[in-house]
């Protein structure tokens, strides 16, 4: 018997069940955040999509952690989750960038523009280190 594994779904919704939802919202504002130190001295930035005052949908990128990765031993591959907060940059934030955000823009268009550059295919080693596997 061969069993094979599924194929890997790299996008995560927060809440599940709202994901069309959430790809179709319109986006007002962008900001690039730079969140906390990481405890091994690195640092994490994630995206802000405003989507209504005071709403939010947080892109962020996540190590599964029980998806390995073949390319790194001990590692997994990475999460994108998509987020919906009923809050903007949070007060936390250690810098925020914001963004040019052309008229008309959607959330799904957002997000096919990171999968078009292959920025799902990001994996992290044992230590939580991310980096981006291009093939």
């Amino acid at each position: 018997m061969n069993l094979q594994r599924p194929n890997f779904q790299p996008l995560i919704f927060i809440p599940a069940g709202q994901q069309n939802e959430i790809l179709h919202l319109p986006v007002w504002s962008l900001h690039a955040v730079c969140h906390e130190r990481l405890p091994q001295g690195g640092n994490h930035w994630s995206l802000y999509l405003g989507v209504g005052e005071p709403r939010s949908v947080h892109l962020d990128i996540t190590p599964s952690y029980t998806i390995p990765d073949v390319s790194i031993p001990g590692g997994s591959k990475a999460y994108m989750v998509l987020s919906l907060l009923e809050e903007g940059i949070p007060a936390f934030a250690q810098k925020s960038v914001r963004l040019d955000v052309p008229h008309g823009k959607i959330v799904q268009d957002f997000v096919n523009l990171l999968i078009d550059h292959g920025r799902q295919k990001y994996e992290f080693n044992a230590e939580g280190a991310g980096l981006l596997v291009l093939d």
